[in-house]
């Protein structure tokens, strides 16, 4: 399934299974550069395993890793490699670090 932006460019490739959003997405810029990838579970808002996100530019700009939605950061331009003491994100992180390998 496709979206466009009002003045006809792309801005969202997101497979459907089951009436519900899930598999891989991309979704774009205006300009037509990349502004994030990832997967979703089973209906919109629901990002799973790696999460890529990038700027206006075309340049990744941080990486989360998500279950079901909930995301944490993991990697950001600015700070590198980020390590959080959020009990809910290092729970999330070690859990999708594993089942998520090999995506």
């Amino acid at each position: 399934f496709k979206t466009y932006y009002p003045g006809g460019q792309l801005q969202e490739v997101v497979y459907f299974e089951e009436s519900l959003e899930k598999g891989p997405f991309k979704e774009f810029h205006k300009n037509g550069k990349l502004k994030a990838e990832g997967e979703y579970y089973g209906g919109p808002h629901t990002e799973h395993c790696l999460l890529k996100e990038y700027d206006e530019n075309g340049e990744l700009s941080a990486k989360r890793i998500c279950n079901k939605g909930q995301c944490c950061l993991i990697w950001s331009k600015e700070k590198g490699d980020v390590k959080t003491d959020n009990p809910l994100c290092i729970e999330i992180i070690k859990e999708m670090e594993s089942k998520c390998k090999d995506k």
